[in-house]
């Protein structure tokens, strides 16, 4: 048997003026906020947080990254090489390295390494 589920149409649970704008957490709502600062297309700074239904208290989130869009800028300018200006006009590559800190200062890390095609017409 499933339990009685309903679905809700709109927004459901969300009050615009607390949630979005107010950017108030409830026991119904987790709020996500977030900061991501670009240095030079080449390095990455995040600065997070989230709250709300299931935590007690904020979770603090941090971050660096690293990507070579800003080094495959430098080379595509620098190159006469048709291989290498495909390449660094098409993929991207990035290094993350992201924190949770939860409470009781303990931490939980994580690395990521993502490749994105970019710029492919079909």
């Amino acid at each position: 048997m499933h339990p009685n589920l309903a679905y809700q149409s709109g927004l459901g649970d969300i009050n615009i003026s607390d949630d979005l704008i107010s950017l108030k957490s409830n026991n119904k709502i987790v709020l996500h906020r977030g900061h991501i600062f670009r240095f030079l297309d080449t390095f990455i700074l995040t600065s997070g947080s989230f709250n709300g239904r299931g935590y007690a208290e904020p979770r603090e989130t941090n971050g660096l990254g690293f990507t070579t869009k800003g080094i495959f800028k430098l080379i595509n300018s620098s190159s006469d090489n048709c291989t290498i200006k495909y390449i660094t006009n098409h993929f991207v590559l990035e290094y993350f390295n992201a924190n949770v800190n939860f409470l009781g200062n303990s931490q939980t890390n994580f690395d990521g390494l993502s490749i994105h095609f970019v710029g492919f017409e079909i």
